[in-house]
Parts: structure tokens; sequence; C-alpha cells
């Protein structure tokens, strides 16, 4: 019985359908946009403000205060990627709205440590490939026999059902 249960585990593991996985994450992706465009007003009303006033220290505040907006969007959106699902059951809001969840391997919730990892290299692939790293996710997913992304692969995530007994149809 126990070797049915781990093999039901394991099957369950490998079953995420990749368009629910997918839809989630465009949702957080949508999520994160608009909590960045809400931090980054001051700046495009500051960067308004700069076409009208030419003078050199205007410009260099003007600067540092989209450097300092930049760096609350990157730590916004590391917290939403890292301490939101560490603290609410391995779920983000989308992973949430479509009943999946992070685990590891074995079913159980990711550390911290993978958290993290999973955090920095979603954000480098935003960076490196100029925000098209949905594009790259979609292809690892729809691509890759256990639906598992590249971030997965790295910080040894598994995306699954919230109910073992839900069905992927």
């Amino acid at each position: 019985m126990d070797e049915q249960q781990e093999a039901a585990r394991l099957s369950q593991r490998e079953k995420t359908i990749p368009g629910r996985r997918i839809v989630a994450a465009f949702l957080d992706f949508a999520v994160l946009i608009v909590i960045d465009l809400i931090i980054a007003i001051p700046s495009f009303i500051v960067l308004i403000n700069t076409f009208f006033d030419t003078l050199f220290a205007v410009i260099f505040s003007n600067y540092l205060i989209a450097a300092s907006t930049g760096a609350i969007c990157l730590a916004v959106d590391a917290l939403y990627l890292v301490a939101y699902p560490r603290f609410r059951g391995g779920q983000t809001l989308g992973l949430r709205f479509f009943d999946l969840k992070l685990s590891d391997k074995d079913g159980n919730p990711l550390e911290s440590r993978q958290y993290l990892i999973r955090a920095i290299v979603t954000l480098s692939l935003v960076f490196l490939t100029l925000g098209l790293s949905m594009v790259v996710e979609i292809i690892c997913v729809c691509l890759s026999p256990s639906h598992r992304d590249f971030t997965d692969v790295v910080s040894g995530a598994y995306i699954v059902d919230v109910d073992p007994n839900a069905s992927n149809t």
C-alpha cells in the first residue's frame, strides 16, 4: 500500500497541466506589473518635469529618483516571489487562483533558499530577455515532459495541485 501511495504521489507531481500553470504565471506577472506601475507613478511625474526643466541638478535628481524607484520595484517583486509564497503555503496569487502550489520533489514545502533561487532566476530572466521571460517559460513548460520551467529545474521546485485528488481536466 505504501508503494502505491508513493507511486500515486510521484505521478501526481508529473501531471500538472501546462495550461493552468502558464495562465497562473501570466496572472502573477500581471500582478507584479500593476504593483510596479503603481510604485513608478512618481517617477513618471518626475520624468514629465524633466522636459520642462533642463538644469543639471534637476536631471541628476531625476536619475536618482528613477534608480531608487527601480530598486524599490525590484525589492517588492522579490518579496512577492519569496516572502508571499513562503508564508502562504507555497502559493502566489496566480497559483492560489488555479489551486496549485509550489513543493519540492517529495511534496514538502520549499525552503526559503529555494524561493530565493527561484526569484533570482525569474528576475534575471526578465532582465536578460528584456521582459520576454514569459515566452521562455511557456516554451520550457510545453516542451518539458514533466511540465517544469527553467526556474523550477534550477530551484528544485514542482508545481502541483493543492488537492492531490483534484481532476486534471
